[in-house]
């Protein structure tokens, strides 16, 4: 299962958390990625929606530059980062 998968169906906020901060570690070496989008902790759904934000302006640069390495990779920044705010805006007794 990846890690998109796992997200989608996690259990609990802290699960989700847990699992996008696993992800973001991955991001360090990334270098289209902001240094500060690829640090932990993670500071709950709002700093995730935020990242996810971000990875929009990263594409569209990246894009206008003909990067199409950057732009893979911040588009699947922006499916784990926007995957793990809807899944946290479904959790239970929200």
């Amino acid at each position: 299962m990846d890690m998109l998968e796992m997200i989608r169906i996690a259990d609990s906020t802290q699960q989700v958390l847990q699992l996008v901060g696993e992800y973001v570690q991955t991001l360090v070496h990334a270098s289209a990625i902001p240094d500060w989008c690829a640090r932990i902790p993670l500071n709950g759904e709002h700093d995730i929606r935020r990242r996810a934000e971000t990875m929009f302006i990263v594409i569209n640069s990246a894009s206008l530059q003909l990067d199409n390495y950057s732009c893979d990779v911040a588009k699947e920044a922006l499916q784990i980062f926007s995957a793990a705010v809807a899944r946290l805006e479904r959790r239970p007794g929200s």
